[in-house]
């Protein structure tokens, strides 16, 4: 999911720098409609409902879960998704 949030971010910032909105428009509908919500949350929540509260599979989506939040959030910044920014996030959710 990370690496298909990076391809995202690219194609949208090509998207942006060629004025090709409808790009940017199809990229991010199928992110949010087909990636995510149809395919990645419905496996998501089956972890974090079914999982124990330490276990290592259910750390790993809240992290990813965190990434794509801030992914989102912090898009207009133009911040990249990098290791530095996934271990400050690991670190404030698992302190």
């Amino acid at each position: 999911m990370i690496t298909r949030l990076r391809r995202f971010g690219e194609e949208v910032d090509r998207g942006y720098a060629e004025y090709d909105f409808q790009l940017v428009f199809r990229e991010t509908v199928q992110l949010a409609s087909v990636d995510l919500s149809s395919f990645y949350f419905d496996i998501l929540k089956d972890i974090l409902y079914a999982d124990d509260k330490d276990s290592r599979r259910r750390q790993s989506a809240q992290v990813v879960l965190a990434l794509v939040s801030f992914f989102f959030l912090h898009r207009k910044k133009k911040q990249k998704l990098s290791a530095n920014i996934s271990r400050k996030i690991m670190l404030k959710i698992f302190r």
